[in-house]
């Protein structure tokens, strides 16, 4: 009963998106084959096989249309291919009782796929595209995760809109963040809090590249596991990076222009993020400062991350002040030299 409405779903949402001659010819035939196979299965393990060959046969449809068509297709079909994979991961996640870090990954990781895949077919020019692109990519793929119960008939339909209306938020907001970073403005001139959150998710990323086999391997964990958590520590260095450093950059960068000095005044300032990453494991202050007089080896080897992220922070943010003022240098210079 579940597949069924999940493939009539499908069948509206595509409806909407294509063609009525693609539809009626490619797309509404391989639906009523899934459905059609999908009544046929006499077991469970019979209805998911099924229904993994359908889904893996819709999306080869949807490609193939897509790339005919070069339209909105296209982008659904990416949106969808992200959907399809991120769902069936997060249900592998939840089926191994794995670690809540991997867990929280796993909810993330389709709102970072699909601008990606969406800049690449083309969908990049248009903010709003690419947020909402991911945020339907974040929200079908906790749905079909089982992650807001909406197949679940022993649930009652406030619960399912309770748990809607509190999952909704957080997707939107981490959405909009991720699609500013593949999105670049007609104008070629990004605004400074634009500059700013791209200057933090590559901090970010650097600090969360860094912190699997500094930090995370030496204590247990396999790469594999670290390479799954990567969505959530990128999220968390990013955050601590925008309450922490990235005020004081925004500052400082009034009067440093130079990357490698900016780059510096952001490892100098790094230990602020640390003594907050610090303070929201547990620890107070004073037990930070403890461990650096204690253990200073320690204290640095741990904090690196946080000081190559940093510095990171600090570089792409002098790069992208020194990108926009060559670009509009030529408007500046122009008329000079039509006075000239």
């Amino acid at each position: 009963m579940r597949r069924r409405s999940t493939s009539a779903w499908l069948h509206l949402q595509l409806k909407r998106w294509a063609n009525q001659r693609t539809f009626e010819e490619a797309i509404e035939p391989t639906i009523a084959d899934i459905e059609h196979e999908m009544r046929a299965a006499t077991t469970a393990w019979g209805r998911t096989a099924t229904w993994i060959r359908g889904c893996a046969a819709l999306v080869r449809v949807l490609f193939v249309c897509g790339l005919q068509s070069n339209g909105v297709l296209t982008h659904g079909a990416a949106v969808i291919l992200t959907v399809l994979v991120s769902a069936g991961l997060l249900r592998w996640a939840q089926a191994a009782h794995s670690d809540p870090k991997v867990l929280n990954s796993a909810r993330l990781l389709p709102m970072f796929i699909a601008p990606v895949l969406l800049r690449l077919v083309g969908a990049g020019s248009r903010y709003w595209r690419l947020a909402v692109g991911a945020f339907a990519a974040g929200l079908m793929a906790h749905t079909l995760g089982g992650g807001l119960g909406v197949f679940d008939s022993s649930i009652s339909v406030g619960v399912r809109v309770a748990r809607l209306a509190v999952w909704c938020p957080p997707l939107a907001l981490v959405s909009a963040a991720t699609a500013a970073t593949m999105w670049r403005p007609g104008s070629g001139r990004r605004s400074v809090p634009h500059q700013l959150l791209l200057a933090v998710f590559a901090g970010g990323l650097a600090a969360a590249l860094t912190f699997g086999p500094v930090v995370l391997w030496p204590h247990g964990t396999t790469p594999t596991e670290a390479t799954a958590m990567l969505p959530f520590y990128i999220s968390l260095f990013a955050l601590l990076f925008s309450v922490t450093l990235a005020p004081l950059m925004l500052i400082l960068r009034r009067w440093i222009r130079d990357r490698s000095n900016l780059g510096f005044a952001a490892s100098v300032l790094s230990p602020t993020v640390i003594c907050s990453s610090s303070y929201l494991d547990g620890n107070t202050l004073r037990e930070c400062l403890g461990m650096l007089r204690t253990d200073p080896w320690h204290f640095l080897l741990s904090g690196s991350p946080f000081v190559i992220g940093a510095v990171v922070l600090g570089w792409t943010l002098s790069a992208q002040m020194a990108g926009d003022d060559r670009e509009g240098s030529p408007e500046v210079s122009e008329p000079d030299a039509r006075g000239s």
